[in-house]
């Protein structure tokens, strides 16, 4: 059985080409950091928030 997919349950190419057209739309704005410093990646994030860098749950972090 196949559910529909609503609001809470879309994923994957739906959900971002739902966000893509809402932009295009205007009916949202620009993604922006608010000030706030961005890590380079979330091996990164996860480092600095004090996870061991040689921590197996990073192996597949690129």
């Amino acid at each position: 059985m196949t559910l529909p997919l609503t609001a809470s349950k879309k994923s994957g190419a739906g959900a971002r080409l739902s966000h893509r057209l809402k932009y295009i739309q205007g009916d949202i704005g620009h993604v922006h950091d608010g000030g706030h410093q961005l890590h380079d990646s979330y091996r990164a994030m996860a480092i600095a928030n004090g996870v061991s860098p040689d921590d197996p749950v990073l192996a597949d972090c690129r």
